[in-house]
């Protein structure tokens, strides 16, 4: 799959796993803006040690606001060409990277996907928020 082929796929993923959400207009779809922070960190992570270990971590809730969750199911989403009612309830990204563990560029790939969407500064209790520009 080339570049391109790769960032069509992610938007269609970044919906498939809940990232991208649907204003009260139903045209304009926007994501989070602390996504692009999850993102962040998550590059900083496999950057500072080892995909493997970054997956890890960013596979559970902890603390984080965010659905990082989310973010780790649209990756594995994309890089097996899955829909999501075709995983099964083993199939994680943790697993995939344990088996494949060459697949560092994928957090560009869904980071390119990303600027294709309005980013949003979601404020607690509801979907309302100060638009941002990317």
């Amino acid at each position: 799959m080339n570049r391109d082929e790769m960032i069509a796929r992610a938007i269609s993923v970044l919906d498939t796993a809940g990232i991208v959400k649907k204003d009260k207009n139903p045209e304009k779809l926007y994501i989070e803006k602390a996504f692009r922070g999850q993102i962040s960190s998550f590059g900083a992570a496999v950057e500072m040690g080892s995909l493997l270990s970054a997956v890890a971590f960013f596979s559970s809730q902890g603390s984080s606001p965010t659905d990082r969750t989310k973010l780790m199911e649209a990756i594995y989403l994309l890089l097996t060409g899955n829909e999501k009612k075709d995983i099964k309830e083993n199939e994680t990204l943790l697993r995939y990277v344990a088996q494949n563990p060459n697949n560092q560029q994928l957090k560009r790939e869904i980071k390119l996907a990303m600027n294709a969407y309005e980013l949003r500064d979601v404020k607690k209790g509801g979907d309302e928020g100060e638009k941002q520009e990317s």
